[in-house]
């Protein structure tokens, strides 16, 4: 693969040394201290890819001789005026089928959840979905999604024996971003929970955005959401985690955080 980048161990490979594929793209996001969170961790070897390297070491399989593979990234949708879905490209969606077929551990964070938003596969895979536009999930029709930034709200453990919240406190607080989203809850086992209160009053509409009228929720409403902002599923021989909490430089350094994120890859690779 090319375009890749190590972070953190790099000492020879080693029996219990995790090798990690980290894959960003489609989405801002601040990449020094980001990345500096990602190389504190000194039982991962932590290889940075971005797409559209990243989307070729899925579709070509190489993505999947890792032992797990984390999301930060936001692919699929074309940004050039409002957000449309773009074409799966060739190969993705066996790549992706090969990775749970394979077993690798699969974490996706934050922004993660709105990628390739043209395959309903994706949002089975991760255990919901963020609409740009309206859609349908699972036969169900919705609006599109609903996002609000910079948000402070405390972030609570509901499955305190899970190896994925070791460590975690049982509440704390974090300055973030939220969002209002479809979540198929009956595919999913919660990890941990927000106080803040998921109605679209309290959110600004994607769809809007995309046409220019940021933080403008007029004529638009959406279902109540769930509080849920963490959980986990299993697909064929995968484990997979989602977090949404920990976006933003603020958030990168939270030791809560990054337990959230070490946690999960540990757990999602099997090395609890």
């Amino acid at each position: 693969m090319s375009d890749e980048t190590e972070l953190g161990n790099t000492d020879r490979k080693t029996a219990d040394r995790l090798e990690v594929l980290l894959i960003t793209g489609g989405h801002a996001f601040d990449r020094e201290p980001f990345l500096a969170a990602w190389q504190s961790d000194h039982g991962l070897h932590v290889t940075h890819l971005e797409h559209p390297s990243a989307t070729d070491a899925i579709a070509d399989g190489s993505a999947a001789e890792y032992d797990a593979v984390v999301f930060y990234d936001m692919p699929g949708v074309d940004p050039r005026g409002p957000a449309k879905p773009t074409r799966l490209p060739p190969g993705v969606q066996e790549g992706f089928g090969e990775l749970t077929r394979r077993g690798v551990g699969l974490v996706f964070l934050h922004h993660a959840l709105a990628s390739w938003p043209a395959w309903e596969g994706y949002a089975e895979l991760v255990g919901g979905r963020y609409h740009f536009w309206p859609g349908s999930l699972r036969g169900i029709d919705w609006p599109d999604s609903g996002y609000l930034h910079d948000t402070q709200h405390d972030v609570t453990v509901v499955a305190s024996d899970h190896p994925v919240t070791r460590g975690v406190q049982s509440t704390f607080s974090i300055r973030d971003e939220l969002y209002l989203f479809a979540l198929l809850e009956d595919s999913i086992t919660p990890l941990v929970t927000s106080d803040f209160d998921f109605r679209s009053e309290n959110f600004y509409s994607t769809g809007r955005a995309m046409l220019g009228h940021k933080f403008d929720r007029e004529g638009w409403t959406h279902p109540k959401g769930s509080n849920l902002v963490g959980w986990v599923r299993e697909q064929d021989r995968s484990r997979i985690v989602y977090i949404q909490p920990g976006d933003g430089v603020g958030s990168y350094g939270d030791p809560n955080i990054r337990a959230l994120w070490f946690n999960g890859v540990r757990w999602a690779a099997r090395r609890t």
